[in-house]
């Protein structure tokens, strides 16, 4: 290999500025000290300036941390990201280099507890009890076509105020566990299972045996390993980490599984166990509670076999074992580690607490609709609440407790409605309209007046038949957009413009998104001549542009950061034409569904703020540059 672009830091040293490989092994106790490994970016240019300036300054900041830096481990760990991200933008700014960077992973052994960083693609594994986990997270999005995943955070970006939430990690000391710290030279060659196996061996043997085997596989990358094995605990930490053990167990299970909505299920204890369950869902347009079944099964029409899928997103317990079942187009890797697992629990939960308290809110404000009890796991406690608690009967009951179960769909069009500010509202019997284009706050669009249609009525008489008109009596039919919003801006191409959107959470097979049918999409056309007719009545003297677009979550991952799209929330794919209509369109968008919800559980208001300033100027952008977005028009 022509240059060496990987640097550590062990036992207080690391490798020169200007380094050959080192083919060698170091041992060493290092306990309270910072164990690194750096891989400067091949793609761009000073990889090995960027690896070394980044190991340079994590040694020159080697101190003891006090308890008080223990607690405020986050806050610590990411000053020191922010410092030597700092170093190395000043460097190349001197020095006129247009980009480089470098990947870290760290930890750092501290008196009570182990601390992780890691940004990029190098990796820290943690065997535990005969089991290997992946503590980092790889920040990294696979690009069609490439057999290499893309780095999409590394040190080295300027203006980098913030580090994603998963860069850090606490683990508590466990005798005889053992942590691997590697960069992607020994992650892109080996599997899983061959570091596993090759872990069990004692430590010299075992960082021997991991090199020889890279080597072996036709190594193309340098490749730099960390082998740090927990030898003695104090008793204090003995306890702590016994105590947090326990609790973790207790709580959650043993065990925290994946499943994914609407994909197979092939664990038959699961199926066995699931298959009489029921959850109830709320529809928001109806205002009413239906039963859902967790799992549904289909019948293989050649071989009559039963094959079992699930029905629902949420958290399911039974035994020791947790289950959380991911809605679809969100990653799922069932070998991720229990604190991977663990932290995703925890966005859920957060998630469903929020959504299920605007669920019951709705159902309050009608009586007819309100159950006696939440039709969840939880009277006064929230789902997250639940999740951490520590009471010892619920982690021995034998019974499947569905501690909440929903259908995603309705969370997707929630989701979307917060993304967006919709501005249709349902209370009671009425579907009210916050009109900023006409400046009115309740339109009920559901009256008779605002029906696309009117009637003729001919009447009877004659030959001794008693005369008589026909009597016929509008039905307010809760014909209900998803999501409606306008723009009214002094921008000509956005002025007077309202578009109508609709969820589609269910359009997916696993290979290609599902179109909706004939009547669906006639369904699309019926609102925008709702609308049509509502400005016109409303406003005869302004031109209203009302579109129309279908939003599909994201499974294919094309909203991935870009230099016009930088939060990688929305994009424009397709537009669907119509024969017999050569005046509209309906736009295809995708929506990255993970980003999604990051937002909306976020604490940080700006960070919400921010996400949803951000779709509305792309849904602005879409408009503007979208030549075959075509949108109906009041004149």
């Amino acid at each position: 290999m022509e240059r060496n672009e990987d640097n550590f830091c062990f036992n207080g040293i690391g490798m020169p500025e200007v380094h050959d490989d080192l083919e060698e092994n170091l041992t060493a106790e290092v306990g309270g000290q910072w164990v690194a490994v750096f891989d400067g970016i091949g793609g761009l240019p000073r990889g090995e300036e960027a690896s070394y300036l980044a190991a340079k300054t994590l040694l020159d900041e080697e101190r003891p941390w006090t308890e008080q830096d223990e607690q405020n481990y986050e806050t610590i760990l990411l000053q020191m990201l922010k410092k030597i991200n700092d170093n190395i933008t000043s460097w190349r700014k001197d020095r006129k280099i247009t980009k480089m960077g470098t990947t870290m992973s760290a930890l750092k052994f501290g008196q009570e507890a182990i601390y992780g960083l890691s940004i990029g693609d190098s990796r820290i594994y943690r065997m535990h009890d005969g089991k290997l986990e992946q503590l980092s997270t790889d920040h990294t999005f696979r690009r069609p076509g490439h057999m290499k995943s893309a780095l999409t955070e590394y040190l080295g970006k300027e203006h980098q105020a913030e580090f994603p939430e998963n860069s850090f990690f606490c683990v508590p000391y466990k005798k005889g566990d053992r942590y691997l710290i590697c960069s992607d030279g020994l992650t892109d060659m080996l599997e899983e299972s061959k570091i596993k196996s090759r872990m069990e061996q004692p430590v010299e043997e075992a960082v021997t045996s991991l090199i020889e085997e890279t080597i072996r596989m036709g190594a193309d990358d340098n490749t730099t390993i960390i082998l740090a094995e927990v030898e003695s605990e104090t008793d204090e930490v003995q306890n702590g980490s016994d105590a947090m053990q326990s609790e973790s167990d207790a709580v959650m299970g043993k065990q925290i599984e994946y499943i994914q909505d609407g994909a197979e299920i092939t664990s038959e204890e699961w199926i066995m166990q699931l298959q009489q369950e029921k959850y109830r869902s709320f529809g928001f347009e109806y205002k009413n509670w239906k039963n859902e079944n967790l799992i549904f099964y289909r019948t293989d029409q050649d071989t009559n076999e039963k094959h079992y899928y699930s029905n629902f997103v949420g958290i399911v317990r039974w035994a020791d074992k947790m289950l959380l079942s991911l809605p679809k187009s969100v990653k799922l890797d069932q070998s991720e580690g229990y604190l991977k697992k663990l932290e995703m629990l925890k966005v859920y939960a957060k998630l469903l607490d929020l959504y299920l308290a605007d669920v019951w809110e709705a159902a309050e404000r009608d009586q007819k609709c309100k159950p006696k009890k939440a039709p969840w796991n939880m009277v006064s406690q929230s789902v997250e609440q639940w999740c951490a608690q520590t009471e010892k009967e619920q982690a021995d009951t034998a019974e499947v407790q569905i501690i909440a179960a929903v259908k995603f769909e309705k969370v997707y069009e929630w989701l979307l409605g917060w993304l967006y500010g919709n501005q249709i509202s349902l209370f009671g019997e009425k579907v009210f309209f916050e009109s900023k284009i006409l400046d009115q706050k309740e339109i009920n669009i559901n009256e008779c007046q605002n029906n696309v249609y009117s009637w003729k009525v001919y009447g009877k008489s004659g030959n001794g038949i008693q005369d008589r008109t026909p009597v016929f009596k509008n039905q307010e039919k809760k014909n209900i957009p998803d999501i409606v919003i306008e723009m009214d801006k002094e921008d000509s191409e956005l002025k007077n413009i309202c578009c109508i959107l609709d969820a589609k959470y269910c359009g997916w097979d696993g290979e290609s998104y599902i179109l909706p049918g004939n009547a669906d999409i006639y369904k699309q056309f019926f609102y925008q001549e709702q609308f049509v007719k509502l400005y016109s009545k409303q406003a005869p003297e302004k031109e209203v542009k009302i579109y129309n677009a279908l939003i599909f979550p994201d499974y294919m991952g094309d909203t991935v950061r870009t230099n016009k799209n930088k939060e990688g929330i929305l994009r424009l794919c397709a537009v669907a034409a119509f024969d017999l209509h050569k005046d509209r369109t309906i736009g295809i968008w995708q929506v990255n569904l993970q980003k999604l919800i990051e937002g909306r559980i976020s604490s940080d208001e700006e960070v919400q703020k921010r996400m949803q300033k951000n779709c509305r100027g792309i849904t602005e952008s879409l408009i503007k540059t979208g030549k075959d977005f075509l949108p109906m028009r009041t004149k």
